[in-house]
């Protein structure tokens, strides 16, 4: 008897871009996350795109990002210490679908600068609109780089994966764990099987061997039955969530 069981095999993606502006000039004493948040729901408004809402593991991811940054003076998607976006994801524990992040560097007078600044880059602008994105997190970090006085703003976008229907693995151990029950159920079969035909002309004995063949064949006919239906539970979630994640990651 052979079945399939289909598996995920596609994998969230995400979209990184980082624009900088001089140093030199005002900076603001105050940089409003919330309100970068709104700013940029009020242009995903106008495009048509869901607004976002905050979420507060991608808040601290964009928080570490830019920690990040001072501690090593860079400015990028890559990390000397090692702590990108999907490092921090994945030590978060954040399950997604897709993520990206915008970075933007400067002596920013105010959020509306921000915004206006990600707003002229495509790269920028696609990810700020982008209306498979439902979650975001924002951190703005002033500090010395490089030796100067600057901000640093890290915008963090994600879906997560619970979105999608999720996969029933508990059915998934109990199939791996009824495959089992079923070699040994086969293995049983073929023994008292075995014994019948060597049991000779004593009656009673090939009687009793005839019944445990007929009950050890009868449980696993049951029980191949009974995976079939779950194998098919299985894979028809599977099918969904795949289908699901095809729609994020097309």
């Amino acid at each position: 008897m052979n079945w399939r069981i289909t598996v995920s095999v596609l994998a969230g993606f995400c979209i990184l871009v980082a624009c900088q502006k001089s140093v030199f000039g005002r900076i603001a004493d105050r940089i409003d996350e919330a309100r970068i948040v709104e700013f940029a729901n009020a242009q995903r408004q106008k495009s048509g795109a869901p607004l976002l809402r905050e979420n507060a593991t991608l808040r601290e991811i964009a928080a570490r990002r830019a920690d990040d940054m001072f501690r090593f003076q860079y400015f990028g998607h890559d990390s000397p210490s090692g702590a990108t976006m999907e490092f921090l994801r994945e030590t978060l524990h954040y399950a997604h679908l897709i993520s990206g992040e915008n970075l933007a560097m400067g002596n920013f007078k105010d959020e509306n600068e921000v915004i206006s600044g990600w707003l002229g880059s495509r790269g920028h602008r696609d990810a700020m609109l982008d209306a498979r994105y439902q979650e975001t997190g924002v951190a703005a970090k002033r500090g010395r780089h490089r030796g100067f006085e600057t901000w640093i703003i890290v915008q963090i976008f994600g879906t997560p994966r619970s979105v999608c229907p999720s996969i029933d693995e508990g059915l998934g151990e109990a199939i791996e764990v009824g495959k089992e029950k079923q070699k040994t159920l086969q293995q049983i079969f073929e023994e008292k099987r075995i014994a019948f035909e060597r049991s000779g002309e004593n009656y009673e004995r090939r009687l009793e061997t005839y019944q445990e063949a007929e009950k050890a064949w009868n449980e696993y006919a049951q029980l191949t039955e009974e995976l079939q239906r779950m194998v098919v539970r299985r894979n028809v979630g599977v099918r969904a969530f795949n289908e699901c994640l095809e729609s994020f990651t097309k």
